[in-house]
Parts: C-alpha cells; sequence; structure tokens
C-alpha cells in the first residue's frame, strides 16, 4: 500500500536527520545546538545574539532528501562582500534566492535539501539563480566540509565565507543581530543591489521551519519568470 506523500515525506525527514548526525538527533535538538553555536564563547554577546534564534516564521515543514547527482559546482572564496553584490546585479531580471548556511549544522544541510529538492528539480526556469554563502559558523565548519551534492543544480552559485562576511552584512537588517545564518531572503526579477539588495520580498529562519513561506514566495516569481 503507497502512503499519502506528505506521511513518507516527514518518515523520510527523520530518516536524513539520522545519518546527517549520526544519531537520533530530534529537530528540537538541533534548534538548541544551533542557538548555543549563535551565542558564541563571548557572554557580552549573548543578549545580541539570542534575536538571530527566533523563528520568525515557523511552519513545521520538512521534507524528505532522495540522492542527488555528483556536482561540478565550484566553492569561491568570499572575502568581500562586493563579490555577491556583482553576481546578484549580473543577474538581474531574474529571481534570485540567497541562503546562509553552515556546512556542518544540521538543520543547513536538511534546508540544502529541502531547496534542492523541492525547488532546483521541481522548477527548470534557466533565469532563476540561488546565491549560497556557506559560513564558518557551526562547529566543526571548515571549507573541506562542504559537500556540493547538496546543491548541485548549475543555477547555483556557492561562496565560502571563512570571516563571516556575509553573516554580518546581513545581520544589519534586524535590530540585535550581530550574525546572520541558516536564512533565506529572497528577491524578485528587478532587484538591484546598491548599498544592501532590494526590494526584499521574504526573508526567514530557520529554512527547514520556514520552508513553506519560501516557496509560497519564490514559486510564483518562477512561473512568471516562465511565462
Amino acid at each position: 500500500m503507497q502512503l499519502p506523500r506528505r506521511t513518507w515525506l516527514v518518515g523520510q525527514s527523520v530518516l536524513v536527520l539520522a545519518a546527517v548526525t549520526g544519531s537520533a538527533m530530534t529537530l528540537n535538538a538541533i534548534e538548541s545546538n544551533k542557538e548555543r553555536q549563535s551565542q558564541g564563547s563571548d557572554a557580552n554577546e549573548k543578549d545580541a545574539a539570542a534575536p538571530c534564534c527566533a523563528v520568525t516564521e515557523d511552519t513545521g515543514y520538512v521534507s524528505d532528501a532522495s540522492k542527488t547527482s555528483s556536482s561540478t559546482a565550484q566553492l569561491h572564496e568570499l572575502n568581500d562582500i562586493q563579490q555577491l553584490r556583482k553576481v546578484f546585479n549580473a543577474a538581474k531580471g531574474s529571481p534570485r534566492l540567497i541562503l546562509l548556511l553552515s556546512p556542518t549544522c544540521p538543520a543547513c544541510v536538511l534546508a540544502a535539501r529541502l531547496v534542492q529538492e523541492e525547488i532546483m528539480i521541481e522548477y527548470a526556469d534557466p533565469n532563476f539563480k540561488v546565491f549560497v554563502v556557506w559560513l564558518k559558523k557551526y562547529e566543526g565548519a571548515a571549507r573541506s566540509t562542504w559537500r556540493p551534492e547538496l546543491l548541485s543544480d548549475s543555477r547555483v552559485t556557492h561562496f565560502w565565507d571563512e570571516t563571516l562576511i556575509a553573516s554580518r552584512f546581513f545581520s544589519s537588517h534586524r535590530p540585535g543581530c550581530t550574525e546572520e545564518w541558516d536564512a533565506f531572503f529572497v528577491y524578485g526579477p528587478k532587484a538591484s543591489w546598491e548599498d544592501t539588495p532590494a526590494p526584499l520580498i521574504r526573508f526567514a529562519r530557520p529554512i527547514y521551519k520556514t520552508f513553506q513561506k519560501l516557496k509560497e514566495a519564490l514559486v510564483p516569481l518562477l512561473k512568471e519568470s516562465v511565462e
């Protein structure tokens, strides 16, 4: 007997989390670990970092993670925010998605899989562009821990942000947030980046909990750009 798709997806997501973490870590445990990572070792930054851990739009949406094809993607070193600004503006006229992830964060890995399978595979709009900034934010994160197969689509550009340049830049839009991560930013075809990319259509974090909101904001843009 074939299970309903949503039941199957939820069941598969549990297996994904176990495979990623090597244990039966729950989503609550993941979020708890992320909060501790955000707070850092400096007690003076505790209050400032706390708002970054808040769930902006919590839908509780999870999905499965089927196997992806091997990737020929390149991981570009991000030494200046202007590098990201340049590729963003070069894609003006296209829907764009910016993701801030950390390669060893289980929730971020799940988020990357969701984007790959629920958006990149499902929507073949050739104009759509995704810019993923991989951050040295979560415990054990390093350039060598990046997994290109998580987002293997040719429309995705990957950056490695060793010093959290993008994390700090995108934190400026929220008072009290010093380092943004595990977050998405959706922009339409008319957006441009002068001092900051604008207009912003939708922002939320953490991605695995707010993924349905990401799709609600992004998918209409993809359909519109294909027509």
